[in-house]
C-alpha cells in the first residue's frame, strides 16, 4: 500500500496533504513497503519510493527507516544508510528548461541582511531552487535563503515572478512561479493571489482552483480569510466546493471547525490592538478608526485633542512631506478595500452566528471577538446573553453592562451567545443603544420575528412565490446562507436548521425549473420556489420540531423573497 500512497503523493497534487499524512502517521509500516519498492526494477516505483524516503527522514523518522532496512539483509542496510547519509541539500536532479517568458533582468534584487545583494549568478541559483520545489514541500536550503535575506526584498522578488508567470498566462508546468509567493510570503502577494483566484473564475476554473491551493498552502490569516469569502461567495461551485474543502482540510489540521477557524484568523487590516490606525503626512497626522458599521472615521491630530470628523482623508498641502502622504494614502486605500472584504465577511460571520445559535465559552469570547480591533466595534454594537439568558453588551472599554447600563459581570463558566428577538426580549436595548448611538453591524434590536401559524404542517406553504429571475435567486439564496442541491444542476436549495431539541434538521426550498449553472448566462429562466419542507432523514417533520430561531429566520427569508 505504501508505494501505491506515494505515487499518489508524487502525481496527485489534491490528494498529496492526505498521502502524506498517512505516510508521516503510519511511518514504520511504509518504510517496510517502500524499502521492498526502492529495491525493485520498476524505474517510476523506485523513484517514489527514494523521493518518500528522504521525505520521512527529514521528518525524523531515520531511526524507524533504518530498522526497517534491517529485515532486508547487509546489503540494503548499506544501501538506506548511504541514503540516510546524504546532504539534505542535495537537489538530485537538475532544474528543468525555464520558461521563455521569465525575464531574469526584470527580477528586483534581493537584499542580504549583512550587506549588499545577490548577485547574478546567486539569484540564478535561487531560481533553479524554486524550479525544484514543489508548492507544499520546500527545498530545504529556501529556509537557509529566507534566514539571510531580507524578507521584504525577497517577497518582492517572488511577487515579480508571479507576475511573470501570470503574463506568460500561468501554464501549470511552471507553477513553481506561484509557489515562490508561498516560499517568500507577502501581505501584497497574498493579496494578489486571492485577487487573481477571483479574476479567474470567470474565465478559468483550473487557475482559479490552483490559486486557491496557493492561498490555502500560504496559511496566514490574511489567505485564510481571502479563501473564505472566495468559498463563500463565488458563484462558480467547483470552486465554491474547492475552496470549501481546503478551509475544512486547514481547520481539520489545526483541530477546529471551521468557524472555530474563522474566529482565529481575523486580519487585523493596520488598525493594531487599540483599533486606530495612524497615518502622518509629516506635518500633519491623523487617527483612522472604523464602527460597527464598517463606516471609516478619520480626525486629525490637533492642539489639544481631535478634529471634526471626517469619513476620509484630506489632500496633501504643499506644507506636507509628499513621500509620507503617499503612503498614508496607500494605507488608507488598503484598510477600505479590506473593509469592503474581509470586513464585510465578518458582520456576514456574526450575522450567522445569531441565526444558528453559535455559542462561545467566556475566554474565547473575550480572547476572540472582544479583543480584535476589527471585531470589536461590531461586538459593541450588538447584545450578547449567557445562555442562561441574561443579556449584556460590551462598553468601550471592554467591560459588560447590562440594560441598566450598571456592571455586568460574565461568569468565568458561562457560556455566550448572541441573543435574537425570537428567543430573548430586547426591547428595552433600544432605548439604551440610541441614547449612546451605537450603530449595529446588522439588524439584531429591530430584527423581525415570525411564527408558524400551524405548528403541526410539515410545510411552508407561503415558500412557494411566483417566478424570479434565476441570476437574482441564486444571488439571494447564497447570501442566506442557502446552498445548492448539486453543483451545476439546482432542483432545491438547502440549509442545515436547529431543531428543538438542539439536534440538526434539513430545510429543502425545492424550485422548478431547475437551473443548469452552464447555461445559465446564456439563457437563464425564470424559476418558481415552491412550498419549503423541514426534513430528517428525508423525513417530513412538523414545524414545531424547529428551534424558535430557526423557524423565524426562515420565515424571515420568505419574506425577503417576497419582498424581492
Amino acid at each position: 500500500m505504501a508505494p501505491k500512497i506515494a505515487a499518489v503523493s508524487a502525481r496527485r497534487k489534491r490528494y498529496r496533504r492526505a498521502a502524506d499524512a498517512w505516510l508521516h502517521e503510519h511511518a514504520q509500516i511504509a518504510a517496510l513497503g517502500l524499502i521492498r519498492a526502492w529495491v525493485s526494477t520498476d524505474a517510476d516505483a523506485r523513484a517514489h519510493a527514494e523521493r518518500t524516503l528522504s521525505w520521512l527522514a527529514q521528518r525524523g523518522h531515520r531511526e524507524i527507516i533504518a530498522g526497517a532496512a534491517d529485515r532486508y539483509g547487509e546489503d540494503v542496510q548499506q544501501a538506506i544508510a548511504m541514503l540516510l547519509a546524504s546532504h539534505p541539500l542535495a537537489m538530485g536532479a537538475g532544474p528543468p528548461k525555464p520558461p521563455s517568458f521569465l525575464s531574469i533582468e526584470r527580477l528586483p534584487p534581493v537584499l542580504v541582511k549583512s550587506q549588499g545583494a545577490l548577485d547574478d549568478d546567486t539569484r540564478c541559483a535561487l531560481i533553479e531552487m524554486l524550479q525544484l520545489t514543489p508548492l507544499d514541500d520546500p527545498y530545504p536550503g529556501l529556509a537557509l535563503v529566507a534566514e539571510a535575506c531580507d524578507p521584504d526584498s525577497l517577497g518582492t522578488f517572488a511577487l515579480e515572478l508571479m507576475e511573470q508567470w501570470v503574463i506568460g498566462d500561468a501554464p501549470g508546468r511552471h507553477e513553481w512561479m506561484l509557489a515562490a509567493c508561498i516560499h517568500f510570503r507577502s501581505n501584497p502577494a497574498t493579496r494578489r493571489i486571492a485577487e487573481l483566484a477571483r479574476e479567474w473564475a470567470r474565465k478559468s476554473q483550473a487557475k482559479a482552483i490552483r490559486a486557491c491551493t496557493a492561498l490555502a498552502a500560504e496559511g496566514s490569516d490574511l489567505a485564510l480569510v481571502h479563501l473564505a469569502h472566495i468559498a463563500e461567495t463565488t458563484r462558480f461551485a467547483a470552486l465554491k466546493e474547492r475552496a470549501g474543502t481546503l478551509l475544512s482540510e486547514t481547520a481539520h489540521d489545526r483541530g477546529l471547525t471551521t468557524d472555530e477557524l474563522g474566529d482565529r484568523t481575523v486580519p487585523d487590516l493596520g488598525l493594531g490592538a487599540s483599533g486606530v490606525l495612524s497615518l502622518s503626512y509629516g506635518s500633519r497626522t491623523f487617527e483612522v478608526r472604523t464602527d460597527a458599521a464598517l463606516r471609516i472615521g478619520v480626525r486629525e491630530r490637533v492642539a489639544g485633542g481631535l478634529g471634526p470628523l471626517s469619513a476620509t482623508l484630506p489632500r496633501p498641502r504643499k506644507s506636507d512631506d509628499a513621500t509620507l502622504a503617499a503612503s498614508a494614502r496607500e494605507t488608507f486605500d488598503q484598510l477600505k478595500k479590506g473593509l469592503a472584504s474581509t470586513g464585510l465577511r465578518q458582520q456576514r460571520r456574526l450575522e450567522q452566528a445569531l441565526t444558528r445559535g453559535r455559542t462561545w465559552d467566556t475566554a474565547t469570547f473575550e480572547r476572540l471577538l472582544v479583543a480584535p480591533p476589527l471585531l470589536a466595534p461590531m461586538v459593541r454594537g450588538l447584545v450578547w446573553e449567557q445562555l442562561e439568558g441574561s443579556p449584556f453588551r460590551v462598553c468601550e472599554d471592554g467591560s459588560f453592562a447590562d440594560e441598566n447600563d450598571a456592571p455586568f459581570t460574565l461568569a468565568r463558566d458561562a457560556t455566550v451567545r448572541l441573543a435574537h428577538p425570537a428567543r430573548s426580549s430586547l426591547s428595552a436595548w433600544t432605548s439604551l443603544f440610541s441614547d449612546y448611538e451605537l450603530v449595529q453591524p446588522f439588524e439584531q434590536l429591530g430584527r423581525a420575528v415570525y411564527r408558524h401559524p400551524d405548528p403541526n404542517a410539515t410545510s411552508i406553504e407561503r415558500a412557494a412565490t411566483p417566478l424570479v429571475p434565476a441570476k437574482k435567486l441564486i444571488g439571494l439564496m447564497e447570501a442566506r446562507g442557502w446552498e445548492r442541491d448539486a453543483r451545476g444542476h439546482i432542483t432545491a436549495w438547502l440549509k442545515d436548521v436547529r431543531a428543538v431539541d438542539g439536534t440538526s434538521l434539513r430545510a429543502v426550498w425545492p424550485i422548478e425549473p431547475a437551473i443548469d449553472i452552464d447555461d445559465m448566462f446564456a439563457h437563464a429562466p425564470d424559476v418558481a420556489p415552491k412550498a419549503m419542507r423541514i426534513e430528517r432523514d428525508g423525513i417530513a417533520q412538523p414545524m414545531s420540531t424547529l428551534d424558535p430561531v430557526a423557524c423565524s429566520e426562515l420565515l424571515r427569508d420568505v419574506e425577503a423573497l417576497h419582498d424581492r
